[in-house]
């Protein structure tokens, strides 16, 4: 009665177990892999980024068997109140200054920053894939 009993409650796992060895389409994709950094081929940006600088990033996306929207997003921080958060193209330019009327309050102080790369399929399931920190310097005063 027992064997009965365990069996009626590991039949139902044991066959969803085996339609996803038997149809692997059915499971989740694979996420994709990739890396994200600050460009830095700009000589001006040689020695650091300050504030007031645009940056641009490069980056990389392998993804097996999927089309994916790719973005990157720039969020910075002084302490623990956020002064940037700025998202675009990969393409696109990112500069690094007050953004007052869009509702974030950057002083011209350092900050330390976050650069996401960003990957989604039909703007759904948005996935993190990379990110990469740098620190931005203050404005000479």
């Amino acid at each position: 009665m027992l064997e009965l009993m365990l069996l009626r409650r590991l039949l139902p796992i044991a066959v969803v177990v085996m339609v996803f060895i038997a149809f692997p389409a059915l499971a989740a994709p694979p996420a994709p892999e990739g890396n994200i950094w600050l460009d830095q081929a700009d000589a001006r940006l040689a020695g650091g980024v300050s504030y007031g600088d645009t940056v641009t990033f490069g980056w990389e996306l392998e993804a097996k068997n999927r089309d994916y929207y790719v973005t990157i997003r720039v969020v910075c921080y002084q302490g623990s109140d956020q002064v940037y958060w700025w998202a675009g193209s990969p393409d696109s330019a990112f500069p690094l200054r007050d953004q007052t009327p869009d509702g974030s309050w950057w002083n011209g102080g350092s900050a330390t920053c976050t650069a996401s790369l960003m990957a989604s399929q039909n703007h759904k399931h948005i996935l993190t894939v990379a990110q990469t920190h740098f620190d931005v310097v203050g404005a000479a005063g």
